[in-house]
């Protein structure tokens, strides 16, 4: 009898971790060569794009499990960020006060998926983290698109948001006047970590 009660007892003390025994959790760090992040906006006069050239981060989990283990983050340079026009580059630089925020920061705090297919390689999660943008931070929600392959991993979604949450107000130049909604896409891709350790062995053997 005293048997059975010490195993109850290491049963139900053990019971809480044995789901997660049994996962798979795999990490993913971003290669900023083979990702592109870019930013739409609207403007009295014309509508205009650019890109974030400088970022990094990593997406780790388990994707049946992917609500109790899923992590990332995604720190993006201001600096880099450029619409390919230097006036219009230096005004943005001047908004969002590069010289004070360096980064543009997203740290992942939930993730719940609406779809999982059946050999694990494709996902739709509804991903919720906090965004920081100009010393500002909020939490957002962002629908992505998940698919994994030979070793990697694609993420694509977009979001919009409002300059004006992040206390961002654009400054007005000669007749254009940029208005306060902004479309950041994301597509990025990450190799699995350990392969990325085998590569960057590779590269430094050759």
């Amino acid at each position: 009898m005293r048997k059975i009660k010490y195993f109850l007892i290491l049963f139900f003390l053990f019971y809480p971790a044995i789901p997660y025994t049994y996962c798979e959790i795999q990490r993913f760090d971003f290669i900023p060569e083979q990702s592109r992040i870019t930013f739409f906006m609207q403007s009295t006069l014309h509508d205009f794009d650019g890109i974030a050239k400088e970022f990094d981060g990593f997406a780790e989990g388990d994707i049946e499990h992917i609500a109790e283990t899923g992590k990332g983050s995604l720190k993006i340079k201001v600096k880099s960020m450029t619409t390919n026009h230097q006036k219009r580059d230096e005004y943005m630089m001047g908004d969002m006060e590069e010289g004070k925020y360096f980064f543009i920061t997203f740290f992942l705090k939930s993730a719940k998926p609406s779809y999982v297919s059946k050999d694990k390689s494709k996902a739709r999660l509804e991903i919720t983290g906090d965004l920081e943008i100009h010393g500002t931070k909020k939490e957002v929600g962002i629908p992505v698109d998940v698919m994994t392959v030979d070793g990697r991993i694609h993420i694509i979604g977009q979001k919009e948001i409002s300059l004006k949450d992040f206390k961002v107000k654009p400054t007005s130049f000669l007749f254009l006047r940029v208005k306060d909604k902004m479309v950041i896409k994301f597509d990025m891709v990450g190799m699995k970590n350990d392969v990325l350790r085998n590569v960057e062995a590779n590269k430094k053997d050759n």
